[in-house]
């Protein structure tokens, strides 16, 4: 009995030995190969595809798929060439039978393939075995009768059996298995005990919704919460019924941004099914315990998924980054204050290390890292193309392919695709004339169903639909959507000269994609892909002063397109939603990358509400009802009398006016009375126009006290416009667009006039006013005549407006002659004599040799610049509106092309970054760190992956600044400049919270003046750099990308040029110097206590001052000490700088000198102080009262000024803030009456 189990253990051992050491190979091999793989792409996608990766090592232990493959590739593989090592190495001990009848043959055993193999062992066999399938054995009993089988089963019965090595290891093996088994079981049973002392969670903060958040991650199921006294960092536990497990206490501890946070993470492993992974990973690392690759890639995969789960749960939060690091941060130190080593989120899974969580600390508060929280479709099909070739077993089968899979692969013949070529000439040219377009997300899988708007003359039919579904056709074009693989097909009877796509679907943000050969001849693609940004759904319920809900309000988001590649113009989405019965609203198309939006809340009875809507606030799901509140005030009502000459009412007289792009209008009733309703308390035009009247506008301020304003209307102006071409033929629908009237103009004073000429290019206008207007003479398709003046009269005008502007030419090489096929246009318009601007915005590439510019607008003059890689640039000569037809050739001469690799502060290439290129003329607008597209005129690019940019030579001096999330550079050259490498600087970051006294502040804007990029003047480009955010809930600010060194920051108080102050507020700007890669934190007001006063006009001034354009200025007091007398320089050194040097040295060791040099000292010091010192601002009440917030200790000079409207002035009034008990107090400083001077 004994004897036969020996021998069962040897013959087990002798098939476990392949089982055992071919994996080891596998594995290490695959882990080295992945590993390799992943530090070429790591950077470049999320750790979703990683996880998937190093998936494969523990997948392909367990999972028994074997491939076929010929003998000659399979004997190469890992598992034949450990086989064949292992048979070497002990052949001398396994084969003696075989050596002695050469008709026996050796066996090996592959396990992993359920075959037994035989290798030949004759002396003609091959360097590595080739294996051929033996007879199956059922049974071990078998195997030891077999005569085949090794010295190890074919033992004398004399001879006493012994265990082999190789059965020694499979039963040490065993062993270990079944105590790693045992102790996985008991800590489970353990924890299954534990768990029923779990209490449920039921203190959750109000604004943390546990539905919700599953609900926002995509779970649909219940899940329980739990607290346990027992562990110390949130776990997840059971994996048909998942339970998220807490640590006692931390719900309290938590603020609810961070908690949100915490319980997303735990929750993505759920929605993730981590737990069965978990469990697989285990059951993998116990059956290969002695496998060093396996719990490497078990590791990896560990701190992998941990990523993803943070990534997607800062995705779905509403906090910043720091936020997110600072909510692990915390539960780290509880850990480590409970003496324990931090576990994983899966907990009773696995345990983190201290450097592991250190790393996550670090990763989560990267707030300029891109997250991923999907794999790609390349991604996709690239992990699946790695399993296809990893998982597989490969065995060996007989070369010849079978008859079938011959045929399958047969080549098609000469006749084959003959007959096959009408019909594929057919498809062609059905598809000569059609646009396809594939809708994808930001993962780049396919979005059904995308709500597409198509704009093209004529719109497209239904029939016109090949692909996708017609929705409606209206009048401002036809929408369709995509089908179920995000795919839609138009077909054009001939091709279009304008075509454009709008895209808005929910849960994506806005899409924009043109092509017009209006102003140069652009072509339209057969095919586009259009890659959408994620969105979020912003929404609320508009109320009035008193809580009720206020149904048909207007809601226009700020909210920009994204558009296609290579076009740099920005264009809005122009969407307006409308309030329910009960105020409800919603918007589901913001960009993710936006974390508030502007929106305009209009009604006809309300005054407009302009505000930033934070994501924080009013973001919501897509299935979420909205419940954020928004409050519509009455305003104001406007009111008075319109009568004509006679002074008799006239009835339904049309009154309108404008505030901002929020028009109102009113009719007057039967007795010439009329209300304007929701009037803002600013400057406004108040227009009116009547049948038979002349139009007439009156120019005011609104407020509460304001006089009715009365209108007598006398008999209209008669104005007559025929517009003909230079033969005087008439033309039709020729547009009259007006342009000025009594100074400004606001684009709504006419709008109820039609302006279009009739069939015989005549307009007229019977209630044109008595005063002199200007408007620009369109000419259809052809050059306007702008500005032109127009008054009342009898005589009929006549105006020629010139053909369109067309201008043609070809480019070529100026020593080959030939053509230069691929170049940029860049536009250029002259205003005046002595002022031109580059329209960078406008810029083109050719690609055929020859360039076409069509222009219709009325400018002093043309001009334009050619640029080609490796010449030097080229301008045109001016070129006059109406010379019509222009052609102008250039013969570009070779040149130094501008060219330097970017790198990142971390000196990795700087891929994506946008650099400008910016010349005298052109305008660079960095807004929050980035360039910003819509306000930035000259030339642009970004670097590419090889992290390289490429302009063309410039002639003049130029200045680049590049952006990029992780840093920025701004570069000054000249043309002979030789740039080879710039290396970004790091972004400083700012983060903070605002008060006012004890209360948190939300929606105040806070702004960064920063002179660190800055630029101006006559020979150089126009720079400006703006740091602007918006507080959140808890008045919270974080600016990302910050300008490293010295600034200012603080409340942006907004002083128009007609309304002065928009707000009574006031603001305190603190002085900081900011450091490159550093994160400042900067608590603004909280501290100190209210000043206040009330100002008075001098004496002898009447009527009403207009303290809406003061404003009030208070500094440190720091008085200058007196200057001595000025150093008696000698006339004749003045000019030579050694010689004024020396004579100084020796001037300031006297007294006089030492004198003065104390006192520059002293001034300097002085300086230094006034500009860390803090700066208060506030404006002023309508009663000329003003109050400061959080003036700290100290002594003050203040100061006032008017921006228009001055009745007089007030400077360096001293006053002095007495200390308080504590950090601040409530008690107001009074400083009593003002009087100005």
């Amino acid at each position: 009995m004994l004897n036969q189990l020996v021998e069962c253990a040897n013959v087990a051992g002798d098939r476990w030995i392949p089982w055992f050491l071919a994996p080891l190979l596998d594995s290490t091999a695959l882990l080295a190969v992945l590993g390799l793989i992943w530090l070429g792409i790591r950077k470049r996608v999320g750790p979703q595809v990683g996880y998937c990766l190093f998936l494969l090592v523990p997948l392909k232990l367990l999972l028994p798929v074997a491939v076929a493959v010929p003998a000659e590739v399979a004997r190469w593989t890992p598992s034949t060439l450990v086989a064949s090592l292992w048979n070497d190495a002990t052949r001398e001990s396994q084969t003696i039978e075989a050596r002695n009848h050469r008709d026996s043959q050796p066996v090996t055993v592959d396990l992993r393939s359920a075959e037994l193999t035989t290798a030949a062992a004759d002396a003609s066999h091959p360097p590595r075995p080739q294996l051929v399938t033996a007879p199956e054995v059922s049974s071990a009993a078998e195997l030891a009768s077999s005569p085949t089988m090794t010295s190890a089963t074919s033992l004398s019965p004399a001879d006493t059996p012994r265990l082999s090595a190789r059965a020694i290891a499979m039963i040490l093996w065993l062993a270990g298995v079944l105590l790693l088994a045992a102790r996985f079981a008991r800590a489970q049973l353990r924890f299954r005990a534990t768990s029923k002392r779990f209490s449920p969670v039921d203190a959750l903060p109000l604004d943390v919704e546990l539905h919700n958040l599953c609900r926002r991650i995509g779970i649909s199921r219940t899940i329980r919460f739990v607290e346990s006294d027992h562990l110390t960092v949130p776990s997840v536990w059971g994996i048909f019924r998942p339970t998220v497990i807490l640590p006692r206490g931390i719900v309290s501890s938590l603020t609810p941004t961070q908690l949100r946070w915490v319980l997303l993470h735990e929750l993505a492993h759920v929605r993730r099914r981590d737990l069965l992974v978990v469990a697989f990973q285990r059951c993998a690392a116990v059956l290969h315990f002695v496998n060093p690759a396996v719990w490497i890639a078990n590791r990896i995969v560990h701190r992998l998924r941990e990523y993803a789960c943070d990534d997607l749960a800062v995705s779905l939060t509403d906090g910043s980054p720091i936020e997110c690091g600072n909510a692990f941060v915390h539960i780290l130190r509880d850990a480590v204050r409970n003496q324990r080593e931090p576990t994983g989120a899966l907990g009773v899974f696995g345990l983190d290390s201290k450097a592991s969580c250190t790393r996550r600390v670090r990763r989560l508060i990267d707030s300029e890292r891109r997250i991923h929280t999907r794999v790609g479709p390349w991604s996709f099909c690239g992990l699946l193309l790695m399993a296809a070739l990893s998982l597989p077993q490969l065995r060996a089968a007989h070369d010849p392919g079978d008859a079938d899979a011959s045929r399958a692969n047969k080549q098609p013949t000469k006749s084959d695709r003959l007959e096959s070529k009408p019909a594929a000439d057919a498809t062609t040219a059905k598809r000569k004339n059609t646009f396809q377009l594939h809708v994808v997300g930001p993962d780049g899988k396919s979005v059904a169903q995308a709500s597409i708007g198509l704009r093209t003359s004529p719109s497209p039919t239904a029939e016109q639909i090949e692909r996708g579904d017609f929705v409606r056709k209206t009048r401002y074009g036809t929408f369709v959507k995509t089908d179920a693989n995000g795919r839609l097909v138009v077909r054009f009877p001939q091709k279009p000269s304008r075509f454009n796509v709008s895209i808005k679907t929910p849960g994506y943000g806005p899409y924009w994609a043109s092509w017009s050969s209006q102003n140069h001849p652009q072509a339209i693609p057969s095919k586009f892909t259009a890659n959408l940004d994620a969105g979020w759904s912003v929404g609320g319920i508009i109320v009035d002063e008193e809580g009720n809900p206020i149904e048909g309000v207007g809601i226009h988001p700020s909210i920009k397109y994204k558009k296609r590649p290579g076009d740099k113009s920005q264009l809005g989405v122009g969407s307006v939603v409308k309030t329910d019965a009960r105020g409800r609203w919603r918007f589901d198309n913001v960009p993710v990358s936006k974390s508030q939006v502007w929106v305009e809340i209009k009604h006809a009875e309300y005054m407009p509400n302009r505000r930033a809507l934070t994501r924080s606030e009013f973001g919501i799901a897509l299935n979420q009802k909205p419940a954020a509140l928004a409050v519509l005030e009455r305003g104001l009502t406007v009111t008075g009398k319109v009568t004509d000459e006679a002074g008799q009412p006239i009835a339904g007289a049309l009154i309108r006016t404008k505030f901002l792009n929020d028009i109102r209008e009113a009719k007057t009733n039967a007795g010439g009375i009329y209300h304007l309703n929701g009037c803002e308390p600013r400057m406004a035009r108040i227009v009116v126009s009547a049948k038979d009247r002349a139009t007439d506008m009156k120019e005011l301020r609104i407020d509460p006290e304001m006089d009715p304003v009365d209108f007598r209307m006398q008999p209209g102006g008669k104005i007559r416009i025929r517009v003909v071409d230079a033969k005087g033929n008439p033309l039709p629908k020729a547009r009259i667009f007006f342009q000025r009237w009594r100074g400004r103009f606001s684009y709504f004073e006419f709008d109820h006039v039609s302006q279009y000429a009739d069939e015989n290019g005549v307009w007229e206008w019977n209630e044109a006013p008595l005063d002199e207007f200007k408007a620009d003479i369109c000419r259809p398709g052809g050059m306007e005549l702008g500005a032109q003046p127009l008054l009342a009269r009898d005589e009929e005008y006549v105006f020629r407006p010139p053909p369109a502007l067309v201008m043609t030419g070809k480019v070529i090489d100026a020593e080959t002659k030939k053509p230069i096929k691929k170049f940029r246009v860049i536009p250029g318009v002259r205003s005046s004599e002595t002022h031109m601007n580059w329209v960078r915005g406008g810029e083109f590439t050719v690609t055929e040799g020859r360039y076409e510019m069509r222009r219709t607008h009325d400018y002093f003059a043309y001009l334009f610049r050619i640029e080609a890689d490796g010449y030097r640039p080229a301008v045109s000569r001016d070129i006059k509106s109406n010379e019509g037809q222009v052609t102008i050739d250039f013969a570009l001469k070779r040149g130094q092309d501008i060219t330097a690799l970017v790198l990142r502060p971390d000196g990795a290439p700087a891929e994506g970054a946008k650099v400008a290129l910016g010349v005298t003329g052109a305008q660079i607008s960095i807004k929050n760190g980035d360039i910003d597209d819509g306000s930035t005129l000259c030339t642009q690019q970004d670097v590419g992956p090889n992290g390289r940019f490429r302009f063309a030579q410039q002639s003049t001096l130029y200045q680049l600044v590049i952006t990029h999330p992780t840093g920025y550079a701004h570069v000054k050259a000249t043309p002979k400049s030789v740039l080879s490498t710039i290396k970004l600087t790091a972004w400083a970051k700012v983060h903070g919270t605002f008060r006012v006294g004890k209360q948190t502040m939300a929606n105040v804007p806070i702004t960064i003046n920063s002179r660190a990029l800055q630029s101006s003047g006559r020979n150089e480009p126009n720079i400006h750099t703006h740091h602007d955010v918006t507080t959140g809930r808890n008045g919270r600010f974080v600016f990302e990308r910050v300008m490293p060194g010295p600034a200012r920051i603080g409340r942006r108080i907004m002083l128009t040029v007609d309304d002065g102050a928009l707000d009574v507020t006031s603001a305190g700007w603190v002085a900081e110097n900011f450091a490159t890669g550093k994160t400042t934190r900067i608590d603004l007001g909280g501290a100190g206590r209210p000043v206040v006063g009330v100002l008075e006009p001098p004496k002898g001034v009447k009527g009403r001052v207009n303290w809406n354009f003061a404003l009030v200025s208070v500094r440190s007091h720091l008085p200058t000490p007196p200057q001595p007398v000025e150093p008696p320089i000698p006339a004749g050194i003045k000019d030579d700088p050694q010689k004024l040097a020396a004579w100084m040295l020796k001037w300031q060791l006297t007294p006089a000198g030492q004198a003065w040099t104390a006192w520059r000292n002293a001034y300097e010091a002085t300086t230094q102080l006034r500009a860390a010192a803090p700066l208060f601002r506030a404006t002023v009440d309508r009663d000329g009262t003003f109050r400061i917030d959080d003036m700290p200790a100290g002594s003050y000079s203040l100061s006032l000024r008017f921006s228009r409207d001055a009745v007089g002035r007030l400077s360096s009034f001293r006053f002095v803030v007495p200390p308080m008990n504590g950090a601040r107090s409530d008690q107001r400083l009074n400083l009593g009456v003002l009087t100005l001077q």
